[in-house]
């Protein structure tokens, strides 16, 4: 009698490594039979940026893989994560002061924030700009957007001025030191022989 035999195979498991290209998240590699569906990772995290999609190259540059439709391969493959960088607001608040143009501007994550002509206030020293509730003057040489919209806030020093006294006939003078816009405490009216002293 005539016997027939017929080969037997078993379908081979393959390892998919997630790479997370500088994110953050629990990653394993895993086993996937060929030609079978990947199953999606949960997203990753990582400062500044959104998660975009996982492509067979770390640059992007090669194919974006589709969890619903593309076929585990003959072969080992890994899978980085893509991401896009996150774009931020930076609101300036003069705090009472003057400029010409609103300087509010949009910065992507970890760059540098174009740094404004300095504002003006009458009587007052412009020496900066604070981050918002901390003490922080901004130093626009290094100081890079983090990943959160924040303000700044602009740092008046109030400007001292001196008063002086002449009583105007006998060379006597006293001068005193004054903050702007604060009230002006008059000096001990002077007297002088055959005079009344009108006021200053």
């Amino acid at each position: 009698r005539d016997i027939d035999l017929y080969a037997m195979w078993t379908v081979n498991d393959y390892e998919v490594t997630f790479d997370s290209n500088d994110g953050q998240g629990l990653l394993n590699t895993i086993l996937v039979k060929y030609k079978n569906l990947i199953n999606k990772p949960v997203d990753l995290y990582r400062e500044g940026y959104t998660f975009a999609n996982w492509n067979t190259m770390q640059d992007g540059s090669g194919r974006v893989w589709n969890f619903n439709e593309d076929l585990m391969q003959d072969e080992n493959i890994t899978l980085y994560a893509q991401w896009n960088v996150n774009n931020y607001s930076v609101e300036f608040d003069l705090n009472g002061g003057n400029i010409n143009n609103n300087p509010s501007q949009q910065i992507n994550f970890n760059e540098y924030i174009l740094e404004p002509k300095n504002p003006t206030k009458d009587g007052n020293t412009f020496t900066g700009w604070q981050l918002e509730g901390t003490t922080k003057l901004w130093d626009f040489a290094t100081d890079k957007m983090p990943a959160s919209n924040i303000k700044l806030v602009a740092k008046w020093d109030t400007n001292e001025y001196a008063m002086t006294f002449d009583q105007n006939y006998n060379d006597v003078k006293t001068t005193y030191t004054y903050k702007y816009d604060t009230v002006v405490v008059a000096d001990v009216e002077p007297t002088r022989n055959g005079y009344n002293f009108n006021g200053w």
